[in-house]
């Protein structure tokens, strides 16, 4: 994405709007959008780094769709930028690496898991209490809405930046 604002007119591919979106003629400032960049992880070639949670069960899948539906707008839940599904049809599109695992999240990638910050970076006292905080608040709000989290663990808590 960065590489077409290196350029006097700038455009940006849309899927939404299904064609070339013309930056400049909007008022889009290059400040801006290369913090857009930044916050949501592209890099200069235009491209983001991803995480894709694979799972067999279709049940799984649509459970978890519904959970994080539910949750959108919380800032302590991970976003999913795209799902997707290989049921019966779409057989010739399975790459042959991800067979049985039919249904998948893509999400944003994390920087580092709570493990690893506990067990590389080390964490002052203050920024431990202010983690437990928001991971009780998540609990708490996932709780409100009538979702059990039964798999809270190390690796299961992420950051995201500074966040």
């Amino acid at each position: 994405l960065r590489d077409f604002y290196e350029k006097d007119d700038i455009s940006v591919m849309s899927q939404d709007e299904g064609g070339e979106i013309n930056l400049n003629r909007i008022g889009v400032k290059k400040i801006v959008f290369d913090e857009f960049c930044k916050l949501h992880g592209i890099d200069s070639t235009g491209c983001r780094v991803v995480a894709v949670k694979f799972m067999k069960s279709r049940k799984c899948f649509e459970l978890e769709l519904q959970c994080r539906e539910i949750l959108q707008g919380n800032g302590n839940i991970v976003p999913v930028l795209n799902d997707f599904s290989l049921e019966s049809g779409n057989e010739d599109n399975s790459p042959p690496m991800i067979y049985g695992y039919r249904y998948g999240i893509v999400m944003p990638c994390a920087d580092r898991d709570l493990g690893d910050i506990l067990y590389r970076e080390g964490i002052s006292s203050a920024n431990l209490r202010c983690n437990a905080r928001q991971i009780g608040e998540t609990l708490k709000s996932l709780h409100e809405q009538g979702i059990s989290y039964l798999d809270l663990q190390l690796k299961n808590v992420l950051r995201f930046g500074t966040q």
